[in-house]
């Protein structure tokens, strides 16, 4: 799971605010009731 990428110079490419809005994500679901 991660930020989309298309190129292998792939931390070039990434914004800090889709890293962040994973990390969210991932903590959301973690949390959620669908993770026993």
């Amino acid at each position: 799971l991660g930020a989309g990428i298309e190129s292998s110079h792939s931390y070039e490419r990434t914004h800090i605010d889709s890293v962040i809005a994973t990390e969210r994500m991932v903590d959301a679901y973690l949390k959620s009731e669908l993770v026993d």
